[in-house]
């Protein structure tokens, strides 16, 4: 009796221990997901505030240039006003500096001064005032002919300033002359004999706003100059350029503005948080004046301004992913096996293994899903050794570079060529070969020789006579001559597909100039074939015309003949953002594709062979080359219908046949056989899609759907069988235990073995100290730009 006590009380302890198992395994689950959801929230409140920080001082930087800026303004008129003040200087020879002043200086558009003194019965001032002629000659106003402002604008402004006994500047307006907005500055000026006056300054926009001292942020932020007024002065987008922020906000829908430009009248700053019109994140809108209050400086900074890297969020994304997995398993486990106690569904043994079987398959099914949508939610703007062009400032920095390291090693420095590109057409037909067809334009100096043969060599073409480059615009501006091409081409690409169908790819356009290296270059004749080479004094290989006419030709154009080196022309774009895809046509379709960004970027050129020249192997190496980069990415719906849909239903049938009881063995047979074939012939068709010598990600479905067909044979002939296995009968069947959690769990796998980043690059908020530090301000873009 006492061991049969002892016994029962040994069985109510294990059940005790069971029971409470699961809530436990539950409960630990759960602190593991909200210690992985607080670590999240507490890394993304630290960046808020990193960013934050960086944009309240690099808002700070750019006021103390402006400052500076206009402080510099106010000094080309302050020793005038005062020698106009104590009289000291005939007028004559203030008109001879004004000349002298405006010469000096380019920035400055018009300037004099006006004087009561010359009819002071008339409060009306007389004003002395120079401008430029249409070739930027410095002549009175009145010969001014483009001038559009009218004379009593002017008188108005210097009769505003005498009465406000302080500098005024006004509105800033569109000038035709000029081309560009310009503002006016007056500054006024007492005489010892109390008639008074002010000194008249017009001045561009432009040379007030140029914040790149400030820092460079690229695709994840900007800044513009506005007034007091609420009109913008200055704005990447030149459609905002010159209009009232009033009118902004009824055009645009935007009723935030107008409370900023109620706050702006005020003078002081403020800030919050607004959609970036330009990448559509969330972002920081900073508004501060400089200290005449005339002036604001506004900077929209993106709040992921230091963003972790995408295989740092897709590590920890998956970290929660398997948690919450762990967690939705236990919680399943405990919720299935007491409602099947509830209700009395089948014995205990079976109902155990029957809860663990549905609740892990439901488990590893959500942590497969998560793990796809977080890869595809997941977006890759670079590779990680890509540093992506955004800025002219930075695209200067590395050219100096570039042009120091020849200089060291005595080679000539290239000519540089600024060149863009607009994408019309983008077809993937192959996976190793991309068609893009468009337009593309280069600025070459005037000073260069003609037979420096205009246009690129697309350095992938897979087939040089193929491409098409025709030249359908030149034109003269400024100090360079503009060409335009028409251009279409077919372009080696390798692709790698292993993620398909949730594969991002990134489709390299690279140019090279037409000129190989100093005094080598293709010279057209007649039909185009090439010039014969010969050398010239210096020993170089020219043409026998050319080696005639050379030193003539670069007495004349002041221009040494020297490699070309091709540059990105930013000026040709908007925004450089990636976001913004720079160089895309709007109509722009890939189709299976969704276009995600593009950018500019130099690449460095590594052959394993000189070409014949030592010197000039070690030049092409030190000098990069220009690519352009569009990023795609593939949509996954129509795969997934066309190839999932397929997997799904085999599965299903596929389980339905193990659990309906067959007549024998050979009918699981024949319907695992015609599953099959179902399943080859899908199979067939994705391996004829891609065109791909290796396994991507959808196909190790199928791959492990051949194993389940094979494994479910092998069980049913064990079933069927006279023999007699424990779990292997038609009522304890461990295959139809095992079917969905070993596919499920197989794949999970599999999915973690492609996604899961096996390496992760530097995080930029480890920088963040130095880049609020106070230090500089110019460290934190460059960070970004690396990411």
């Amino acid at each position: 009796m006492k061991r049969r006590q002892g016994k029962e009380q040994g069985v109510r302890g294990r059940g005790f221990r069971r029971t409470w198992l699961l809530p436990i395994a539950t409960l630990l689950a759960g602190l593991v997901v909200l210690w992985l959801h607080l670590g999240m929230a507490e890394d993304r409140t630290e960046r808020l505030d990193a960013s934050l920080t960086f944009a309240e001082h690099f808002t700070s930087d750019a006021v103390a240039i402006l400052d500076g800026r206009l402080r510099e303004a106010e000094g080309e008129v302050r020793a005038l006003t005062r020698d106009l003040g104590r009289a000291r200087v005939p007028p004559s020879l203030h008109e001879a500096r004004i000349r002298r002043e405006m010469e000096r200086n380019d920035g400055v558009l018009a300037m004099g001064y006006g004087s009561l003194a010359e009819n002071a019965d008339d409060e009306t001032p007389t004003a002395f005032v120079f401008g430029r002629d249409a070739e930027g000659q410095v002549v009175p106003l009145s010969e001014v002919a483009t001038e559009p402002a009218d004379p009593d604008q002017i008188n108005a402004l210097i009769r505003a300033a005498v009465d406000a006994g302080e500098p005024v500047w006004s509105v800033p307006h569109w000038e035709e002359a000029a081309g560009a907005l310009v503002t006016e500055f007056a500054a006024p000026y007492v005489s010892y004999s109390g008639l008074e006056g002010a000194v008249f300054l017009r001045r561009s926009v432009s040379t007030l706003t140029d914040f790149s001292a400030a820092g460079v942020l690229g695709e994840r932020g900007y800044t513009y100059l506005l007034t007091s007024a609420g009109v913008v002065a200055d704005h990447p987008n030149p459609l905002f350029a010159g209009r009232n922020v009033r009118e902004l906000a009824a055009e645009e829908g935007e009723p935030a503005w107008l409370e900023d430009a109620a706050d702006l009248e005020e003078g002081s700053a403020f800030s919050r948080v607004q959609a970036d019109a330009e990448t559509g994140e969330l972002a920081w809108l900073i508004y501060e004046p400089e200290s005449s209050g005339t002036w604001f400086v506004a900077s929209v900074i993106d709040q992921d301004l230091y963003p972790a890297p995408p295989q740092m969020q897709i590590r920890r994304r998956i970290h929660l992913g398997l948690a919450w997995m762990t967690l939705f398993l236990f919680a399943g486990l405990f919720a299935l096996n007491l409602i099947l106690r509830r209700y009395g569904v089948m014995g205990r043994q079976m109902r155990i293994v029957w809860t663990r079987s549905i609740a892990s398959s439901a488990a590893l099914m959500l942590g497969l899903i998560w793990v796809v949508f977080v890869v595809r939610d997941t977006l890759r703007l670079y590779e990680a050794d890509e540093v992506p062009l955004l800025e002219a400032a930075q695209v200067g920095a590395i050219v100096g570079e570039v042009d120091s390291a020849l200089s060291e090693r005595q080679h000539d420095v290239p000519t540089k060529i600024p060149t863009g590109l607009v994408v019309k057409s983008l077809k993937i037909p192959e996976v190793n070969q991309v068609h893009v067809a468009g337009v593309l334009w280069q600025k070459y100096p005037l000073g260069l020789p003609e037979d420096y043969a205009r246009g690129v060599i697309f350095a992938d073409a897979l087939d040089p006579e193929g491409v098409y480059l025709e030249e359908i615009y030149r034109f003269e501006e400024e100090d360079h001559e503009v060409v335009g091409f028409n251009f279409r081409v077919a372009l080696r690409q390798d692709l790698d597909v292993v993620a398909y169908p949730m594969d991002q790819q990134w489709i390299r356009v690279e140019l090279w100039p037409l000129s190989l290296g100093p005094g080598f270059h293709a010279v057209e004749e007649g039909d185009g074939e090439d010039v014969a080479l010969e050398e010239d004094a210096d020993g170089e290989a020219v043409s026998a015309e050319e080696a005639v006419v050379e030193e003539a030709t670069e007495a004349e154009n002041g221009h040494e003949i020297r490699g070309l080196m091709l540059v990105p022309d930013l000026a040709g774009y908007p925004f450089a953002a990636p976001l913004k895809q720079p160089g895309l046509a709007d109509d722009l379709h890939v189709e299976g594709w969704s276009i995600t960004h593009s950018y500019f970027s130099f690449e460095a050129q590594r052959f394993n062979a000189n070409f014949g020249s030592v010197l000039a192997a070690e030049q092409r190496d030190l000098t990069p080359q220009l690519a352009y980069t569009v990023g795609i990415r593939r949509e996954y719906v129509s795969p997934l219908i066309a190839h999932g849909v397929t997997i799904i239903i085999v599965l299903g049938f596929m389980f339905a046949v193990l659990l309906v009881h067959a007549e024998t063995s050979y009918n699981v047979l024949t319907y695992a056989a015609a599953l099959f074939f179902v399943a080859v012939i899908s199979h067939v068709s994705l391996r004829g899609e891609l065109q791909f010598g290796g396994v991507v990600f959808l196909e190790t479905f199928y791959l492990m759907l051949y194993m389940q067909l094979l494994l479910s044979s092998v069980s049913a002939l064990l079933i069927y069988s006279d023999l007699d296995l424990p779990w292997f009968t038609h009522e304890e069947s461990l295959p139809r235990l095992l079917y969905w959690p070993v596919y499920l769990s197989v794949m999970l796998c599999v999915a973690l073995l492609v996604f899961y980043p096996r390496s992760v690059p530097p995080d930029p908020l480890t920088n963040a100290a130095q880049a609020t530090s106070g230090t500089t301000s110019a460290e934190p873009g460059s960070e970004i730009q690396k990411q």
